[in-house]
């Protein structure tokens, strides 16, 4: 079992399958991510709604099961392309879970007014086989990390905390003192602020 394999034979109905691509968009930096008909009822050509840097976006999910034609794959992007006018939406984002080559893309690219932002099955399967994708992957296809994979994943969520920290220095004008035991963020000079999330740290940090 492979996430290429999983995505292109899917066999977990298209309920499963919006659900996926609309919590890929989120991890890709959508916001404002809104799933319209996923448990049934007509969408009025629009899967999922979106933002992208503030601009609207509409969403379409295909996930046959079987092997299809590229002609099938496209008519059915030109289809679902009606929903951005409809909506009044800058653009059309396209799941689809096969196999595109170079030209294909391109042609599918081409084959509406203004293009088509697309998640072919090699795009998603990158997507969940990185960092930010491992938590969907096991969601909703059922593949577990691998050693090298949870490596990778710790890696990079050190990484964003070392980012977050050394982001939270800069905007800071003075030494902050955290004391998570007493369940408190402490500001010399200027109160307290409530932490209560945190485990039972003692953290220093000294602002340059």
């Amino acid at each position: 079992m492979s996430t290429e394999s999983e995505l292109r034979d899917w066999r977990y109905g298209p309920i499963q399958a919006e659900r996926l691509c609309a919590a890929i968009l989120d991890v890709e930096g959508f916001t404002d991510v809104d799933p319209q008909a996923t448990l049934g009822g007509s969408d009025d050509k629009k899967d999922i709604l979106a933002r992208r840097d503030g601009a609207l976006w509409v969403a379409a999910v295909y996930f046959p099961p079987t092997e299809k034609v590229f002609a099938e794959i496209k008519t059915k992007l030109i289809g679902d392309h009606e929903g951005v006018a409809r909506h009044g939406a800058t653009g059309l984002v396209f799941f689809v879970n096969k196999p595109l080559t170079m030209a294909e893309r391109g042609k599918l690219h081409n084959a509406v007014e203004g293009g088509a932002d697309l998640y072919h099955l090699e795009r998603m399967r990158h997507v969940l086989d990185t960092p930010k994708g491992y938590g969907l992957r096991l969601e909703y296809l059922r593949i577990e990390m691998t050693l090298e994979e949870q490596v990778s994943f710790f890696s990079a969520a050190n990484q964003r905390l070392t980012d977050q920290l050394l982001e939270a220095q800069r905007v800071t004008p003075a030494r902050r003192v955290i004391d998570a035991r007493r369940g408190h963020l402490q500001w010399p000079h200027r109160g307290r602020l409530k932490w209560p999330h945190l485990a039972s740290v003692f953290v220093l940090v000294d602002v340059a």
